[in-house]
């Protein structure tokens, strides 16, 4: 767990020195060239987006244009109607996404849960908190953790997974 949280952490501060790069010098290829060489791995920059995959095969994508990660668990869905903002894939096996969308909370939650019931996936656990929605639904083989809330005028589906051990 150590590892994978070092991973995490040293993908997370690339993103942020490369943004502060960008911003400050404008120099898109030096900011790569000093992530590839943080991580060993690839470092892609583009107008409003990176996307880093370090050499374990641990992937990071934020801003326009992200796309879920290749290795993004093939039974877990995408949401159809928003803007992927970040998305994660962990080389043993857990992943994470973000969109946003313009669906009302409950809306989008009916919508992803539709989703994944449709993949197989059976609801196990809900809550409502403060206008947030929790839910955790089992598969075959992963466990998908969703969270739909508001912020900043449009509403947010984080959908967290993890490989099943059972």
């Amino acid at each position: 767990m150590q590892k994978i949280t070092k991973s995490v952490t040293t993908i997370a501060s690339i993103a942020l020195t490369a943004v502060i790069l960008l911003t400050a010098c404008g120099g898109e290829q030096l900011a790569e060239q000093i992530g590839e060489q943080a991580i060993n791995g690839e470092v892609q920059i583009d107008d409003d987006s990176i996307s880093i995959t370090d050499e374990e095969g641990n992937e990071f994508s934020a801003g326009g244009g992200t796309e879920l990660p290749a290795s993004w668990p093939a039974n877990v869905p995408a949401f159809p109607d928003g803007d992927l903002v970040v998305a994660t894939s962990m080389s043993e096996g857990s992943a994470t996404a973000l969109w946003e969308t313009t669906q009302p909370v409950d809306a989008a939650a009916a919508t992803y849960e539709a989703l994944l019931v449709s993949s197989g996936f059976t609801l196990e656990q809900d809550a409502v908190i403060d206008g947030t929605i929790v839910r955790s639904y089992r598969g075959d083989t992963h466990i998908a953790n969703m969270t739909v809330a508001k912020a900043n005028g449009s509403t947010n589906i984080s959908v967290s997974v993890v490989t099943d051990l059972r």
